[in-house]
């Protein structure tokens, strides 16, 4: 049965891609990377035909991989949704289900259960989850990602990379106020159609920061073998964020590696 056919009907997290692999601990062992957006909503990607905003890098991984159009998370909060992603679990379960929250005693994570199958389980620049004790990762500075990944010796690893962009405060750059088009949902002012402006912009430099950190796992041979996801935390903070509207709980996601059929779009929920 092919991968792009199985998808949870709720949450489709890093544990259930490493399910399949648990079942036989002598099987191949492919790295995981994940890029995970902050305050990204799932249209603002030129990929999804946003009309403006430009994201080669993304848009590349795409044509690469597998993309879902329908992926929501659970929660349009940053720590409830991390906590979700990093457990596996809703945050009624997990018991973070307010911003700045905690899991509850007891609740593991990503690293209990792939440190087990040899990984090294890595969490770069943003946490937002605690308490830290519940997530041991390996925590990283995205400045010493490059050192740590010489370090690993050819072992396999999980790294999250979780960017800081595109969340506010925004700033200048390419696309200015004149050259968008708000969101239906907003008030069309000029205030409205800078702030919007100033978000894409970060859209951008978060692209160019995902195309930094695929070049430098291509340039230690880490990519093209390596089970790669992009995706948010959940959607852009005005008329979005803290809310249950579409575009606070529908993010981007897209998955790429060697043994899924590149260039497919599934539109099941997930």
């Amino acid at each position: 049965m092919s991968f792009k056919n199985v998808l949870a009907p709720a949450l489709l997290s890093l544990i259930l891609v490493f399910s399949f692999f648990a079942c036989n601990r002598e099987a191949e062992k492919p790295n995981m990377i994940m890029f995970l957006a902050d305050d990204l909503s799932y249209e603002d990607l030129s990929c999804y035909e946003h009309p403006v905003v430009r994201t080669p890098h993304v848009d590349q991984m795409a044509k690469e991989g597998l993309s879902l159009t329908h992926m929501f998370t659970t929660t349009s909060m940053c720590a409830p949704s991390r906590s979700a992603m990093y457990t596996g679990l809703y945050p009624h379960r997990n018991g973070c289900h307010m911003n700045h929250g905690s899991v509850k005693e007891g609740i593991r994570s990503l690293p209990h259960y792939l440190e087990p199958l040899g990984y090294h389980v890595a969490l770069v620049n943003k946490r937002h989850i605690k308490p830290l004790e519940a997530f041991p990762f390996d925590y990283l500075h995205k400045d010493s990602v490059e050192q740590y990944l010489s370090c690993l010796n050819n072992e396999p690893f999980c790294l999250i990379y979780a960017s800081d962009e595109p969340h506010g405060p925004h700033s200048e750059g390419r696309i200015k106020g004149g050259d968008v088009q708000v969101p239906p949902t907003w008030v069309d002012s000029p205030e409205a159609r800078h702030k919007y402006a100033r978000y894409l912009n970060d859209v951008e430099k978060m692209d160019a920061e995902f195309g930094s950190l695929i070049d430098l796992l291509k340039d230690k041979d880490l990519y093209e073998n390596a089970v790669t996801i992009f995706t948010s935390d959940h959607g852009y903070e005005y008329f979005a964020k803290w809310t249950c509207y579409e575009t606070g709980l529908r993010v981007p996601f897209i998955i790429r590696w060697k043994n899924l059929e590149p260039g497919i779009q599934n539109h099941a929920m997930a």
